[in-house]
């Protein structure tokens, strides 16, 4: 996985001089936050992550695309800074790690991402009223999307995220924002049910150690018992066998 301290190091930022530089500082005034634009050849889609210094990452391509795929791009980007998203997919990535065997938990996770995804879907397209230009710039992000490098951080556009994004962009409902934060609400809860109830199942310490008087007691119960029994069994099995061997030999 490329940490964000080399993303960082290795991208060059966006300055006044650039083209884009007006449509992204429009954006920062729009949104309210706080972040610095970066262009990096290491990313395909745009990323963000940071907190007390968060950055965006812009495919080098970026400056080349049209300015109406600029503006609803990095309206997305910032209003994941604003939601500090950032530090939730990090959470995410942690629980996802520990409780990798349970598809549960996987699946929460995922349904998480993509509720989230879809409330900053619908807030770009309420604060920059364009919906097709949204669309586009999804639909061109799948088009032309390649095997990234891993990044700590929420790509612009998943795969398998597409469909039910596109779907809700479509749907126009005004009901959507708040049923989105309704059920990513009731996901997050289902989610910190779901761990407690694993870590109480799969406690994951270490079993109390024996004292040494029952580990005493247990090898010399076991010793018995098993020499006891392996002997007999062994005896006869080992006796009868080398027995009609050596006779068969001898008799030869």
């Amino acid at each position: 996985m490329c940490s964000s301290d080399l993303l960082r190091e290795t991208s060059v930022p966006i300055t006044s001089a650039d083209p884009s530089a007006a449509i992204l500082n429009e954006m920062l005034a729009k949104i309210g936050a706080k972040a610095e634009f970066r262009l990096s050849a290491d990313v395909d889609s745009p990323v963000t992550f940071g907190l007390r210094d968060p950055v965006i990452l812009l495919p080098k391509s970026f400056p080349s695309a049209e300015t109406r795929l600029q503006s609803v791009i990095a309206c997305h980007e910032l209003l994941h800074t604003r939601r500090r998203d950032w530090a939730q997919h990090l959470i995410e990535e942690i629980v996802r790690a520990v409780f990798w065997f349970h598809p549960a938990i996987l699946w929460l996770i995922s349904r998480t991402r993509l509720t989230r995804e879809q409330l900053v879907d619908v807030e770009v397209v309420r604060l920059t009223n364009a919906r097709d230009a949204y669309l586009d710039a999804l639909l061109e992000f799948a088009r032309r999307q390649a095997p990234l490098l891993a990044v700590p951080a929420p790509l612009f556009l998943a795969q398998h995220q597409l469909v039910d994004r596109i779907s809700l962009i479509l749907k126009e409902a005004h009901m959507s924002r708040r049923k989105l934060i309704a059920s990513l609400t009731v996901t997050a809860c289902c989610l910190v049910l779901v761990l407690g109830l694993s870590a109480w199942r799969f406690p994951l310490q270490r079993a109390p150690l024996q004292s040494p008087s029952t580990t005493s007691d247990t090898v010399v119960a076991g010793g018995v018992a098993g020499g006891v029994v392996e002997g007999v069994v062994g005896g006869v099995i080992g006796g009868v066998t080398e027995g009609v061997t050596d006779g068969v030999t001898r008799g030869e």
